[in-house]
């Protein structure tokens, strides 16, 4: 048996003369003679196999990369970030974004040769069908075998007729094969386009650390050295801050709960400035319209990307009531761990104020503990003021509910907002988390169940609890405002300086001013030295904290008809909830510097990954799978048995119509399908010689034959062209 590249070359002369048998044009057997003529053996071409087992390799190489690629890169484990992985590196990712491009590369040429290829098959495979032997009602007439020269499996005004009742005039069953092929192969492309998007995701690039973070462990475990006392620094810390502090500033470290700034429901007005603002840009004056707001030591927003890390927060609840002077509690004077300041003047102008500030309980034990796990206490604070010409006294508590733990950093997994509180330990849930990296380290000095500091026994109690490096928020507040280094506590030498001055000079801001009072002109703030009486300056400093329904100068409140007793209790609640998240500002940057804890972030690279259901990668598997595998068997069908023509071409149709060219005379032709002797004539070749003929071993291709052509013998044409 030859191959194509033979074809010219095994012609041969045969001696004795050959006598043909074909069908008429009424399918009757007719017997013909011819004269020795030339031959050549039958031949198969595997080459048609090679190039479809290629067309499916990179069909099948463009859809895996593809398929992989909506799970994984090609070369690492995952997208997102993975502790213990050691494949997932940014030249991993580099390797496997080019290898998808050159994966949709590959998928783009098999798109375009889809179906010239699927074609050129149907064409090698239309000659073996014609070749089979005949079968009763099955055989094709000339003007099917027409439809398969002209390769209608791609014309679709031929399918039209085929769907249209024209079928036993054009049809047979390899075109119906063909046109199914060619189906399945055109709609490849349209359906990996249609169910297959890509879109672009964060991929590993990079992680960095930032140290020294607040470690709640750390910052509060109970065996800080002795000398680790404050000597007024926290309090002169605080106090700078609630001078400095308005409402309108922007407060970077003020936290807020998710705000559902991507939601498509309706929000207020209010909500919709908080997130036209962004995160690290609210205010105090916002803090109400907040959800949960808190405080934390990075800027609000900071996002860890594509790590999970957690990051400590604190927050309070503040209310504030009026009491009776009945109700101040009197534990505070008997009490030597509570804290008492009393402050009681009058001047020779017998203008006269007094002050008395109590915080019960055990105020020289700082109440946070050493732990990561949620812990919650409650502070008091009950302060009772008089003034000259006010009957009676103003008096209120104030009561700070103060929580700390951790949260979850914003980041990619968490939709890049604040998590909430957590009630446990977070390396808890770090250690089961392959995102989370470790942020922690170990220690064994501490005991979560232990209150923090040393127990003074002093009995001075103001020195006791003004010593104490880690108090609470509100005895830091008491004592910036009201302790040894506020500005009562050093009053005495602030008004003795320049005493016979006559002019009007600032002492100091007054603490929290532009808390209890929207931003005005900033002398306003200012605590002013009187020349005559020095008690008055003080007297207005204490009057600041009691905000009434009526103020005016101190000359009006000494005119009792001009004065209501009646405390401004929600400008104090939202004062004091400022003033407690700049308190634990100014004590957490206070603490003395240890070895805190790492966070790890990584903002990731944007990279390009496909997108697709599990139902859509199956059926297109499974589509790709049937097409590729019908047409492989297409082309193993045209390979393996031996036919008289490469391909079913104009050339072979030329030889068929030499061989009745007396009834297709060259003339004009205006509608083929009129001419009824397509359908009468057969349309297969077959070996006219058949198997009696054992002395001439040369076969005869013949239309009609009723003989299928072998490859064991030379055959030729009845009426070959000269």
């Amino acid at each position: 048996m030859a191959t194509d590249t033979d074809e010219t070359d095994d012609y041969q002369t045969q001696e004795p003369s050959t006598e043909t048998t074909r069908l008429d044009s009424t399918g009757e057997a007719q017997h013909k003679s011819f004269p020795n003529e030339p031959s050549s053996l039958l031949h198969t071409s595997w080459l048609i196999v090679l190039l479809a087992s290629c067309y499916a390799g990179a069909a099948v190489f463009a859809w895996a990369a593809t398929c992989i690629s909506t799970v994984r890169p090609i070369f690492a484990d995952s997208y997102e970030y993975k502790v213990m992985s050691r494949l997932n590196t940014p030249d991993a990712y580099v390797k496997s974004e080019r290898f998808l491009k050159m994966a949709r590369v590959v998928g783009t040429t098999v798109s375009v040769i889809t179906i010239p290829l699927t074609s050129a098959i149907c064409a090698q495979a239309a000659v073996v069908f014609l070749q089979q032997p005949r079968r009763s009602g099955q055989s094709p007439t000339l003007r099917q075998s027409m439809a398969l020269a002209d390769k209608s499996w791609n014309n679709p005004m031929l399918i039209f007729k085929l769907v249209t009742g024209k079928w036993s005039k054009y049809g047979s069953r390899f075109l119906a094969a063909a046109i199914l092929l060619n189906i399945l192969g055109i709609t490849m492309a349209p359906l990996q386009e249609t169910f297959v998007s890509y879109k672009p995701v964060k991929r590993t690039s990079s992680s960095h650390s930032l140290w020294n973070n607040l470690d709640l462990t750390k910052a509060f475990e109970n065996d800080y050295p002795p000398e680790d006392v404050d000597n007024d620094f926290v309090t002169l810390t605080t106090s700078g801050k609630l001078i400095s502090t308005n409402m309108d500033d922007a407060q970077p470290r003020l936290w807020s709960g998710d705000l559902r700034c991507n939601s498509t429901s309706e929000t207020d007005h209010q909500t919709k400035d908080l997130c036209a603002i962004g995160a690290g840009q609210y205010s105090f004056k916002d803090i109400e319209d907040l959800k949960n707001p808190f405080w934390a030591a990075l800027p609000a927003g900071f996002n860890t990307g594509l790590t999970r890390q957690y990051m400590a927060r604190f927050n309070c609840s503040v209310k504030a009531e009026q009491i009776t002077s009945d109700s101040f509690p009197s534990s505070c004077y008997s009490d030597p761990q509570a804290l008492h300041l009393y402050y009681n003047k009058t001047s020779s102008s017998q203008a006269q104020y007094s002050l008395r500030v109590c915080m019960p309980g055990n105020t020289t034990q700082s109440p946070w503990k050493p732990q990561r796990s949620r812990q919650d206490f409650r502070e008091q604070l009950f302060l009772s003021a008089t003034f000259s010409g006010l009957n009676g006294s103003l008096s209120m508590k104030i009561t700070f509910d103060t929580t700390a733990g951790y949260f979850e950093v914003p980041n990619y997994m968490n939709g890049q907002v604040a998590g909430p509180l957590l009630d446990d330990d977070p390396r808890i849930r770090c250690q089961a988390d392959d995102k989370c990296p470790e942020q922690f380290h170990h220690s064994t000095r501490r005991g979560d169940s232990q209150n923090v500091g040393p127990d003074w026994t002093s009995d001075n109690t103001t020195w006791s609890a003004g010593h104490n490096l880690r108090k609470g928020p509100l005895l830091n507040l008491a004592m910036a405002l009201f302790g040894r280094a506020s500005f009562l506590g050093s009053a005495f030498r602030l008004l003795a300086s320049n005493v016979d001055s006559s002019e009007y000079r600032c002492l100091q801001i007054q603490p929290m001013f532009n808390l209890f009072s929207a931003p005005s002109r900033p002398e306003k703030s200012c605590i002013l030295k009187f020349p005559l009486d020095p008690v008055l300056v003080e007297a207005d400093y204490v009057d600041f904290f009691f905000p009434t329904s009526y103020r005016n100068n101190i000359d009006a409140k000494r005119d009792i008809s001009s004065f209501e007793d009646e405390i401004d209790i929600p400008v104090v609640e939202k004062a004091f909830t400022a003033a407690a998240l700049l308190a634990i500002d100014g004590l957490i940057i206070s603490q003395p510097s240890v070895e805190y804890n790492r966070l790890i972030f990584d903002m990731g690279a944007d990279t390009l990954v496909p997108v697709m259901s599990p139902a859509a990668m199956a059926f297109i598997s499974a589509q790709l799978c049937l097409f590729l595998g019908s047409l492989l068997a297409m082309a193993l069908y045209s390979a393996l048995k031996p036919r008289w023509t490469l391909q079913l071409d104009a050339f072979a149709m030329m030889g068929i119509g030499a061989h009745a060219a007396e009834k297709f005379p060259l003339l004009v032709t205006r509608k083929v399908q009129e001419y009824s002797v397509l359908d009468q004539m057969p349309g297969w070749i077959g070996d006219a010689m058949g198997d009696q003929d054992e002395i001439n071993s040369a076969g005869q291709l013949e239309l009609g034959a009723l003989l299928p052509g072998k490859g064991a013998r030379p055959s030729r044409w009845d009426q070959p062209f000269q």
